[in-house]
């Protein structure tokens, strides 16, 4: 009787499956992460432009219920202009091509829409804050506990976890600096060429 190879017993040939072909050999060929955008206004275009730059990320699907939030959106975002285009986030989350999505909409609509992305299993980028008020954020965080912890959930707090706002909150909690009287704070965006 011949023997068989790892390659044969992984893949099933023989009738004998014990790992899934991507298990054993890794992530096929172009396997970016397929998100799509719900909100496609300035927010949504440039945190899903960011995302779309990135070569491991590719969006496929744009939502928005405004025409004039969706055809900018196919300018400004690589890719978008051949992402499908839905006017109800339902139905984005239910696009089986869809494997993340952003949350980029006004905040009141943030818990219903994170809710729905868990029960449909993406991946979550949600913007900032997670609800409008009390009642909102209680009902995410009841959701995101119903969540598959195979998934990447995040929320886009990413200030308060670079090194700068450590470092600085760190220096302040250690009485390095004595103990504060006042402060100011300057944010300045940068958008020159």
């Amino acid at each position: 009787m011949r023997r068989l190879t790892r390659r044969e017993a992984a893949t099933g040939v023989a009738g004998i499956m014990l790992l899934r072909p991507e298990t054993a050999f890794g992530t096929p060929a172009n396997s970016s992460v397929r998100f799509g955008i719900i909100g496609t206004g300035a927010r949504g275009q440039h945190v899903g432009g960011l995302m779309a730059r990135d070569g491991r990320a590719r969006v496929v699907a744009i939502c928005d219920r405004f025409d004039d939030r969706i055809d900018p959106a196919k300018k400004n975002v690589p890719g978008a202009a051949e992402a499908k285009v839905y006017r109800d986030y339902r139905q984005l989350l239910e696009d089986e091509d869809v494997d993340a999505v952003l949350i980029a909409t006004p905040v009141y609509l943030h818990p219903e829409q994170f809710e729905a992305a868990v029960a449909a299993r993406k991946h979550i980028y949600c913007e900032k804050p997670a609800g409008a008020d009390v009642a909102g954020v209680k009902r995410l965080m009841r959701a995101g506990q119903k969540a598959d912890p195979a998934k990447t959930i995040q929320f886009g707090f990413q200030q308060r976890f670079s090194p700068e706002y450590l470092k600085a909150h760190e220096l302040v909690e250690a009485g390095e600096l004595g103990e504060p009287r006042m402060m100011m704070s300057f944010w300045i965006l940068g958008m020159a060429p």
